[in-house]
């Protein structure tokens, strides 16, 4: 797997590899998005049969040295569900604030990022797209990994990062 350069061409992240339902089984090198702030990833996903669908993760550390794959300093990127659910605080404030826990709270759930094809039509079906994500502030180091969910399916991402 190549680096990329900043601003530079697409390169090879993940290459081209036939996914299993185990998501260990297709993993990428490990990567520096060091003085990056988005990664765009280029998707390349061929069905081996109709209602095939790939899922992805993005892995990212901001150690000074790249972490092991095994390593507990791995993050995935947040998303957020912005549509808030009402919540009552219970206890009390820290002593000195100003501000009190009543009435309610507006709660947004955020949860680990995955990324995830549309389901194939046919065996014969070429999915093509590509995203860019932005890196939490101090991200220095990421990887992917990739499964397979229900039917059989080929995945290659390439990889380009910007300032």
């Amino acid at each position: 797997m190549a680096q990329a350069a900043l601003n530079g061409p697409q390169v090879e992240l993940l290459a081209s590899t036939a996914l299993t339902t185990n998501p260990g089984g297709a993993v990428s090198s490990i990567v520096s998005v060091n003085g990056g702030t988005e990664v765009t990833l280029w998707i390349k996903a061929s069905a081996d049969a109709a209602s095939a669908y790939a899922q992805m993760v993005v892995n990212l550390s901001g150690l000074a040295a790249a972490p092991a794959l095994g390593d507990d300093s791995w993050y995935q990127p947040a998303i957020a569900d912005l549509a808030p659910t009402d919540a009552l605080l219970t206890g009390s404030v820290p002593t000195g604030a100003d501000y009190t826990i009543a009435p309610e709270w507006g709660v947004i759930k955020l949860r680990p990022l995955v990324l995830r094809t549309i389901d194939s039509d046919a065996n014969t079906d070429e999915i093509r797209m590509a995203i860019t994500i932005r890196l939490p502030r101090g991200a220095r180091w990421m990887y992917l990994f990739a499964e397979e969910v229900t039917d059989n399916m080929t995945l290659a991402v390439d990889w380009q990062l910007h300032a």
